[in-house]
């Protein structure tokens, strides 16, 4: 895994990274490598904490090993960050709306971690973190590098990555790839494909603009969500509740166009297009949540689980358009760094859909070839929302020791959604200060205090309340302080930090007619996160996080104030132990673990066990190939994970090979 950044040069969010790469620089310098040059220096993540960048062990990049995406950093591993839902809302530091749609990962090499403010930047509703996704860029280097992976139940894995330099001005880069094949489960098949080309031309020595265009098809035969109750934890995880003929398909295409301009040596712009167009269609069986076929998820003797055959279609459209400025200058002994924003951003969701009775499923004794009854519509909605936006960002720094972070986001949202079975119309319209805060002191290289408050968004689309209007948006709020140590390019970079985070005005049943919802839903999560990175000595490196959390209800029209949020543990950790044996012998060890948590809302009052599992891997490296072997789960133990909804099985054991060329 390449260093981050060191303590002194604290990176800062990732928009004013790709902002503030040197157009000066060598044409094809990554934003990554320009945001650590010298001549733009980046001030502080706004949380105080480093930029913690996290690349994927991938088409042998890597000289000896780097972590497993599901490995180092509780942010990356799994469905929640901080006791809520996380979705990544930027992708190489712009705006995007690619986790509405569907896109390939094909070009992805990585991740950044942001935490605190840096996350509220774009909204989102995240004010305790946020994830900015890492692509491959074109950078005129000629490579010609090629991996193939193959599991023990034979799931196969083959990716590429080409990139030329055409002149001196033009720069070219596709990522490729196809996989597919079959899993320990019952009736379990996919096959995707995925390719991601992209240009970058410098028009002069102050303008680039860069265009990539993103491709993806998936067919993939899904199950059912098993849903946290005793009878489907004890059914065999190698068993599906649904039918052979259960199949989803999926298709995007998404087009992104980033035009960099300096102004002077002070000032520069940005201007980025998004354009996401996606499709997908299921035919599938679901649990009878819908009291279709019966009373309750299960049959009157227990023995069986009520079903129905469900057919899905949804299309998806994304536009957004970003327009930003950024420059510094000093004004009484202060150092300015000033971003402003202007973000217009649509989408539009058309959903259909219809249900039909399917036989329940004996769970002791299942038969499958259950053929479904008539199919009667239960969707047909179209919901479409606009969004606009003007922010700015005032980043202060006084001498070595005291930095200081002032912002404001104001934004004004639009929905609208109609119900084309019933002819219902809802809108809602809706306006939003979000200021936030964050101060950082430094009493001598290496060691750096840091507080934030943060204030964010984020719309509920499709929440409708008894008038007909649709909820507003829901609001966050978190206060976070901690200590960040160390240097991790030259030994171990150390970061604690405390926050309490607060989502209001979430959708709650409405008590006096519970078809509809009220604003009246308060969440609170509040915990302690450890983080070690960097070389205990020589040859041997680590990257382990901790978190400790308590999240519950605070407010709720259906549910206890104090009720645990379904899904998150009271403890997290993630550990990878990196040990170079040898010029070309690399071994990994890693640990992730997690804490009993609550299944489910009441009346569900069942409880997951924490959990344990261990992985290793080793790679040997030789002139120009990689060969890497991976067993996870060593110990073969039965962790389940929970994402506040359904719950999934953790492989007992697996067993993975990988091989790594560059042609």
């Amino acid at each position: 895994m390449s260093a981050p950044p060191s303590s002194n040069r604290l990176a800062a969010l990732g928009l004013a990274i790709a902002l503030g790469q040197s157009l000066e620089a060598p044409a094809w310098a990554s934003s990554q490598e320009g945001a650590d040059r010298e001549a733009h220096p980046s001030a502080l993540n706004e949380s105080g904490g480093e930029r913690q960048v996290l690349k994927f062990n991938d088409l042998g990049t890597s000289v000896g090993m780097a972590p497993p995406s599901n490995h180092a950093g509780f942010a990356v591993n799994r469905e929640l960050l901080r006791g809520f839902p996380n979705e990544s809302a930027l992708r190489n530091g712009y705006r995007d709306f690619g986790y509405l749609g569907l896109e390939s990962t094909v070009a992805r090499e990585g991740v950044e971690v942001f935490r605190g403010p840096a996350s509220a930047l774009y909204g989102n509703g995240k004010p305790g973190g946020d994830l900015n996704v890492l692509t491959r860029q074109p950078d005129g280097v000629r490579r010609r590098d090629a991996q193939l992976s193959k599991s023990r139940q034979g799931y196969r894995s083959l990716k590429a990555d080409l990139s030329d330099a055409v002149g001196d001005d033009v720069a070219l880069r596709i990522s490729l790839g196809a996989e597919g094949g079959p899993s320990r489960r019952q009736f379990d098949d996919e096959k995707s494909y995925g390719v991601t080309p992209s240009i970058a031309w410098r028009v002069g020595p102050r303008t680039r603009v860069a265009l990539e265009f993103d491709l993806f098809r998936l067919r993939d035969q899904v199950q059912p969500d098993r849903l946290p109750l005793a009878p489907l934890l004890a059914f065999s995880d190698r068993k599906t509740l649904g039918e052979a003929r259960d199949w989803a398909r999926e298709s995007g295409s998404t087009w992104r166009l980033a035009l960099e301009h300096a102004l002077d040596e002070n000032w520069r712009m940005r201007q980025a297009l998004f354009v996401q167009r996606s499709r997908s269609s299921r035919d599938a069986t679901e649990l009878d949540v819908y009291g279709m076929t019966g009373d309750g998820i299960f049959t009157d003797d227990d023995r069986s689980v009520r079903r129905v055959a469900a057919r899905r279609s949804e299309r998806i459209v994304s536009d957004v358009s970003q327009t930003e400025i950024q420059g510094q200058f000093d004004l009484h002994g202060a150092k300015h760094q000033i971003l402003a924003g202007i973000e217009l951003g649509r989408y539009q969701v058309h959903s259909l859909g219809g249900r039909a009775p399917l036989a329940a499923l004996d769970l002791s004794a299942p038969v499958y070839g259950a053929l479904p009854d008539a199919y009667v519509p239960d969707t047909a909605q179209v919901q479409d929302g606009r969004n606009s936006v003007l922010y700015l960002r005032d980043r202060m720094r006084w001498g070595s020791h005291w930095q200081l972070l002032l912002g404001l986001r104001a934004e004004q949202s639009r929905a609208a959604s109609e119900d084309r079975l019933s002819s219902d119309v809802n809108t809602g319209r809706s306006s939003l200060l979000s200021p936030r805060a964050g101060l950082v002191y430094s009493p001598r290289p290496g060691w750096s205090w840091f507080a934030s408050w943060t204030q964010s968004s984020r719309p509920q689309i499709g929440e409708v309340a008894a008038d007909g209007a649709l909820l507003p948006p829901e609001k966050g709020r978190q206060i976070e302080a901690g200590l960040q140590w160390g240097d991790s390019k030259q030994g171990m970079l150390g970061t604690l930090s405390l926050y309490q985070l607060r989502r209001q005005g979430l959708a709650a049943t409405d008590p006096r007619n519970p078809n509809f919802v009220v604003a009246g839903g308060e969440r609170q999560s509040h915990g302690i996160e450890l983080e070690l990175r960097g070389e205990l000595m020589r040859g041997l490196s680590l990257d382990f996080s901790l978190e400790a959390l308590r999240a519950r209800v605070r407010r709720d029209t259906a549910v206890a104030s104090g009720t645990p949020l379904p899904g998150v543990a009271p403890w997290f950790v993630s550990a990878w132990l990196t040990k170079q044996l040898s010029e070309r012998w690399t071994l990994g060890w890693g640990l992730i673990g997690e804490g009993p948590r609550r299944a489910a809302w009441p009346p569900n009052d069942l409880r997951l066990p924490a959990y344990v599992t261990t992985d290793l891997a080793l790679a040997y490296r030789g002139a120009g190939w990689r060969l890497q072997v991976a067993m996870g789960n060593v110990l073969g133990r039965r962790a389940i994970v929970s994402d506040g909804y359904a719950i999934s099985f953790t492989e007992p054991r697996s067993l993975s090979v990988t091989v790594s060329m560059r042609l």
